[in-house]
């Protein structure tokens, strides 16, 4: 049913669709496409682009997907020491600097234990005492994002609706679905499917016909 009404209106048309939509691709299978689409260091700044239509999607969520978001440390490989947020919030926000130079977490990891530089911990005590007291996996894994919002840490598509529910100003669905560009049978219908009207098989068995 999604699939059709997207045939129906224009993207900007159906903006919360393809947010909830682009969640969900996200994080069931975006990491791959994108490591296997646009090769490069990072992830977040690709040096080549290759034509794709989800990707065009996908692109605007991440904003949104990193505000949300919290690494979990592994071996601390792909993760910026700076940057990215992996205490709750980026060191460059904690610490209100700008650093002109980048390092990940592997950087000071040594054999499973935090090694932060000696001039760090005397420039911010309290910061490095939070940073060690977190547990560092034994045997090192890779690096992975959870979503902020949800206990297990994965944004399932009822996550990705909740949090675009709360989030997200009221869609004039009237004003939207009766446009005069559109055809009133196809208004019907979608009016249809947004009032839970239309004779699908859960509405058949519902009403017993």
């Amino acid at each position: 049913m999604v699939v059709w009404v997207l045939r129906i209106f224009c993207l900007e048309q159906i903006s919360s669709i393809e947010m909830l939509l682009g969640f969900g691709f996200f994080y069931f299978f975006g990491s791959c496409f994108y490591s296997s689409s646009f090769p490069c260091e990072r992830f977040f700044t690709p040096q080549i682009y290759r034509k794709s239509s989800i990707w065009l999607g996908l692109k605007k969520l991440l904003p949104q997907v990193l505000e949300n978001s919290q690494w979990v440390i592994g071996n601390g490989s792909q993760i910026d020491f700076w940057t990215d947020n992996w205490m709750g919030d980026s060191l460059m926000h904690l610490l209100g600097i700008c650093p002109s130079f980048h390092a990940k977490v592997a950087d000071f990891i040594n054999n499973c234990r935090w090694d932060l530089l000696v001039n760090f911990l005397r420039a911010f005590p309290h910061l490095a005492a939070s940073i060690e007291a977190i547990v560092l996996p034994i045997d090192p894994r890779a690096d992975h994002l959870i979503w902020i919002g949800a206990m297990s840490g994965i944004l399932s598509a009822k996550e990705a609706y909740l949090w675009l529910l709360s989030h997200n100003a009221p869609v004039p669905w009237s004003t939207v679905i009766w446009d005069k560009a559109l055809q009133p049978r196809k208004s019907l219908v979608v009016w249809k499917a947004l009032q839970s009207r239309l004779f699908t098989d859960e509405f058949l068995q519902k009403h017993a016909f």
